[in-house]
């Protein structure tokens, strides 16, 4: 049996944890694990050394990670995950030059990468001259517990809802001034977004005069999460950039419609199956949030064509070609 040393410390209630844990649950009997946990943040610049250094005190055939560091100087066959490259536009200079300084040329020496999007794929490729079949794209699945049948909330009121984080290009700006001129505030739907209030949300909601319709549910955990998409009117997730986009398939498969953008992944990801608008056009927006709402037709469209949409995004499938992918680098390494 091949053991796999599995970099653990991704694991949490995070995008890059979903799919960790929906890796590891559905590791093949012909695979064992032993996780490794290092005790630093991953903000800290020698994480790939560190990791290294741990990597190399285990004796077994491979390493695997959910994200996006490698380890420095691994005796073993290695396998990453890269889920896009973010860093490289959203974040500051130095993230760019750590990227191309340091994390670039360690990407060549990986013996296989794994996208979650042809998107982040042909990114990959070009950015870091990779040889392209090094380079393997396995989608992103949808988890079980996403259904349109089960436990909903009672808020008081309906909803939109947009998962995810505060980063700039999640483009909530544009979202909240978007929601701010749509029908869908004046008929008492409200803007619900995950994670605690802050100053910036807050002003924002204040500044586009619907202060007392954006709400934030604070950090809830992934067991309380699918009750919410279910419950919602529509999901809203109109970032600028993404390599997948799990909440676009977390809301097909809860049964409820979705907007989302026409840029990067997500229409790989959405098919035909969303309400795709232009996330730089505030009016754009608008009429897709209304159009959610108000257009019954469309509504049933979607929902329809989302529950059709899921069936290719099984998380079974991916973890196959996953642990594929990794015993059989394990292999050639033999």
């Amino acid at each position: 049996m091949k053991a796999v040393v599995i970099d653990s410390s991704w694991q949490g209630n995070t995008g890059i944890g979903r799919v960790y844990d929906a890796y590891v649950s559905r590791l093949p009997s012909f695979l064992s694990m032993d996780f490794l946990h290092l005790g630093c943040k991953k903000k800290n610049p020698l994480y790939p050394i560190l990791l290294g250094s741990a990597v190399r005190r285990k004796k077994h055939s491979i390493f695997w990670s959910p994200g996006f560091f490698p380890p420095v100087g691994h005796k073993m066959p290695a396998v990453i995950m890269v889920h896009d490259l973010t860093h490289l536009h959203y974040y500051s200079g130095l993230h760019r030059v750590y990227y191309n300084t340091v994390l670039k040329p360690l990407y060549k020496n990986m013996d296989a990468i794994v996208t979650v999007s042809e998107y982040t794929r042909h990114e990959l490729l070009n950015w870091a001259s990779l040889e392209p079949d090094k380079v393997v794209m396995i989608h992103n699945g949808v988890g079980s517990e996403f259904t349109p049948t089960g436990k909903k909330v009672d808020l008081g009121w309906p909803f939109l809802f947009y998962p995810g984080n505060r980063r700039a290009y999640k483009n909530l700006s544009r979202l909240i001034a978007a929601y701010a001129r749509s029908k869908a505030h004046k008929s008492g739907v409200r803007l619900v977004l995950t994670g605690l209030p802050d100053e910036w949300i807050t002003q924002t909601a204040i500044t586009n005069n619907v202060g007392d319709m954006v709400v934030c549910i604070g950090n809830i955990s992934g067991d309380e999460l699918p009750a919410y998409y279910r419950t919602a009117m529509a999901v809203v997730f109109v970032s600028l950039y993404e390599g997948f986009g799990l909440p676009v398939l977390e809301g097909m498969a809860s049964g409820v419609p979705v907007l989302t953008s026409n840029v990067s992944s997500l229409p790989e990801v959405a098919g035909d199956a969303a309400l795709m608008v232009n996330p730089f056009e505030i009016e754009e927006i608008s009429h897709g949030i209304d159009s959610t709402i108000f257009d019954t037709h469309l509504r049933e469209h979607l929902v329809q064509k989302g529950a059709s949409r899921i069936a290719s995004f099984s998380w079974d499938n991916s973890a196959a070609r996953l642990w594929h992918t990794v015993a059989n680098c394990a292999g050639q390494a033999a």
